[in-house]
């Protein structure tokens, strides 16, 4: 439960929504299997859909949320185990029709979720002004890790040549 009350501090205090997709998506994808269809997408593509309305994109915005009410209706059993009140189905459904500027969105969290939520972070109800850094967060962070597994990973069973062979005339 500690990452999903990560995953509510930096979506409901921080509004850092990169951080909650980096957060589970690392979560969901350290399972043995794991599918598009698991809850844990549900949230990603919830933070997602914030983001993309955040930068203007409400078109991305919308399909994303498209995505999350989905998701949410196949695990609507499981979202209190989430820390989430069922509320929150109605509540993405009616954000879908609506295509107004990005407000934050507030999450019907359950009374138990809360209590841990404000006894793990104590500034939760305190205000925050937007972050400007977050706004464009992918395209100013840091990558390299992720390059460079990027090309680990294309590297496969492949090995580099450490000392390739002289060029020439077959000398």
């Amino acid at each position: 439960m500690n990452i999903m009350l990560n995953y509510y501090y930096q979506f409901l205090h921080e509004r850092h929504y990169f951080e909650c997709h980096e957060l589970l998506e690392d979560v969901w994808k350290a399972r043995p299997s794991y599918s598009k269809k698991d809850i844990e997408v549900a949230f990603i593509m919830l933070a997602t859909s914030q983001y993309h309305h955040r930068r203007g994109n409400t078109a991305g915005a919308a399909r994303c949320l498209r995505k999350a009410v989905d998701g949410f209706r196949r695990h609507a059993q499981l979202l209190t185990e989430y820390g989430v009140e069922p509320a929150l189905i109605p509540i993405l459904e009616k954000r879908l029709g609506t295509a107004g500027p990005y407000t934050p969105l507030q999450l019907p969290l359950t009374a138990s979720c809360l209590r841990q939520l404000k006894a793990l972070y104590p500034d939760f109800d305190s205000e925050r002004p937007a972050d400007d850094a977050w706004i464009n967060f992918h395209a100013t962070r840091d990558r390299s890790a992720v390059i460079a597994e990027r090309e680990r990973q294309l590297m496969g069973n492949k090995h580099p040549v450490v000392d390739p062979p002289a060029k020439g005339n077959g000398q």
